[in-house]
């Protein structure tokens, strides 16, 4: 069975600039309570004032909600969607051998246990 897959897409230098930035901003708030109160606060500070000033973004200008429009972006929700549906395919096969298998098991153990009470209790 071969999966379905995207080729792989070239990044900007803006983009890692912002993943790296975001990941700097994690690490810092993940960690901020092991390094003293001003040298964290120093660097909360530069990091705002860097993402405030639009300098790790790729397109400093752009709203929010321009995301969605972006083609380039429809890449990540597809892979996604394609990783998911391959999942679910497996899943499926796996379900219906269960179902198939164990529903006479099920359906004579309650006939069994039918039987059993009716033959105890006339």
């Amino acid at each position: 069975m071969i999966l379905p897959s995207i080729t792989p897409t070239t990044h900007s230098l803006s983009l890692s600039l912002y993943s790296q930035a975001l990941t700097k901003g994690k690490i810092l708030q993940a960690n901020g309570r092991f390094i003293p109160a001003g040298g964290f606060s120093s660097r909360k500070e530069a990091l705002g004032k860097r993402f405030t000033e639009g300098e790790y973004l790729k397109n400093p200008n752009q709203s929010p909600l321009d995301m969605f429009s972006d083609p380039s972006n429809m890449n990540g929700m597809m892979d996604g969607m394609m990783k998911t549906f391959a999942a679910i395919i497996p899943q499926s096969i796996i379900f219906a051998w269960v179902s198939y298998f164990f529903t006479g098991f099920v359906l004579s153990m309650s006939i069994s246990l039918l039987v059993f009470s009716l033959l105890i209790h006339p």
